[in-house]
């Protein structure tokens, strides 16, 4: 698998320019990558396809979510990704005074290789 490379500021990205230059990515580090895009992707956010992405405004942001429905949602994404076999844990939680929600989890990837995030930030 490869993509055009990412630099990440945070959680927005920006095209890898390094070297004036447009960068390539390949192996873990795209499936990496294409699951960060994937997390971050809001449903009927792309013309071409209105069925993709995670419903954010229906499910996450809202007053009272349902953690265990967030936790099938963020485990079906990351299992969907290409190059991720297995997902070993998933853990869902919201800070009401700072507004946040954390996502940690440990994914398997094909190749063997595990990836950790811990966490990985969504501000609701």
């Amino acid at each position: 698998m490869s993509n055009i490379a990412l630099n990440y500021s945070g959680q927005t990205g920006d095209l890898d320019l390094t070297g004036h230059r447009l960068n390539i990515t390949t192996g873990e580090a795209a499936i990496e990558q294409n699951l960060r895009v994937r997390l971050l992707f809001f449903l009927e956010s792309w013309f071409l396809d209105r069925r993709l992405g995670i419903p954010y405004y229906r499910d996450v942001y809202v007053k009272a979510p349902n953690l265990l429905l967030l936790q099938h949602l963020f485990r079906t994404t990351v299992l969907g990704t290409t190059g991720i076999s297995n997902v070993d844990s998933l853990e869902v939680r919201t800070d009401k005074t700072s507004r946040k929600m954390t996502l940690t989890f440990r994914a398997t990837m094909d190749t063997g290789a595990v990836l950790v995030y811990n966490p990985f930030v969504i501000e609701i």
